[in-house]
Parts: C-alpha cells; structure tokens; sequence
C-alpha cells in the first residue's frame, strides 16, 4: 500500500509539473501576442480588469485542468500566426 501511494504521489507531481510548464507557456505567450489560449486566432478587445483576471485564473488553476485543453494550447503558436496573417493582410 506505501508503494502504491508514493507511485501516485510520484505521478501527480509530475501533473501538476507538465501543468506548471504549459501554465507559464500560455501565459507568456499571452503577454508577448495579446492571444489567450481560448480567442486565438482572433484577437478580442479585453478591459484590463479582465486581462489580470485571466492571468490570475490561468497562474491558479490551469495547472490541473490543463489536460482539456490541450488541443488548444498545442495549437496557440499556428493560430497566433494565423491571427496575425489576418490582422496584417
């Protein structure tokens, strides 16, 4: 049973480690584009109480709710682009 749980330990720490690194990528991401991991490729207008609202809910919480969004965040850096291209042409 000791096993058991510091097996479980081992590979909940290692979550939340995954988590953490994809946390900061999407949150520095967002402060380098102006893209959230959810809008993107468009790019909306935010008041900047909901812009420290977004920062403080990602640094929280996305760590362990990362894993629903995956999908998104691998694709942030093709529709940053995107967004980009559409914005400048």
């Amino acid at each position: 049973m000791e096993i058991f749980t510091i097996v479980l330990t081992l590979l909940f720490l290692i979550y939340l480690l995954i988590g953490s690194v994809l946390t900061l990528y999407v949150v520095i991401s967002y402060f380098i584009n102006g893209y959230t991991v959810f809008d993107a490729p468009r790019k909306p207008a935010i008041p900047f109480a909901h812009k420290v609202s977004y920062v403080f809910v990602m640094l929280n919480i996305f760590p362990y709710f990362y894993v629903a969004f995956l999908k998104e965040i691998f694709s942030l850096h093709k529709n940053v682009a995107l967004g980009k291209a559409k914005n400048a042409g």
